[in-house]
């Protein structure tokens, strides 16, 4: 699959940092060994990205699953780090196909509703 994704609103040095996080991610494929890559994201700053993708393929999710990322985000906003691994999404994926079960965003929603007290 090949995935372009694309950053507006952003200063060089902003997008010579997110290349360089990008080829720390190829690196460590290459030399086969694993890494948190950190991003700082100074949205109190002037850091105020505007995102676009397009994928080869389809991704399995949605923008409503993006939406309820973003609710979920909103909640935590006071917590200090969003950390992602695409390990917990390439086992929900297989778990959806596998047994069938109502979507991903719809699980993760549940469980972190529960947790963070938002309603539906």
């Amino acid at each position: 699959m090949d995935l372009t994704i694309n950053f507006k609103n952003i200063t060089e040095a902003q997008a010579i940092t997110l290349v360089k996080a990008a080829k720390i991610m190829e690196w460590c494929g290459k030399v086969g060994t694993s890494r948190n890559v950190t991003f700082f994201a100074d949205g109190d700053g002037n850091f105020r990205p505007e995102v676009s993708y397009n994928s080869s393929e389809p991704l399995r999710f949605t923008e409503k699953k993006l939406a309820l990322d973003i609710e979920i985000m909103n909640a935590m906003k006071n917590h200090t780090d969003f950390k992602l691994d695409f390990d917990d999404t390439a086992w929900q994926l297989e778990s959806d196909t596998a047994l069938n079960l109502k979507p991903e965003s719809e699980r993760e929603y549940d469980e972190l509703s529960k947790i963070y007290g938002i309603l539906k």
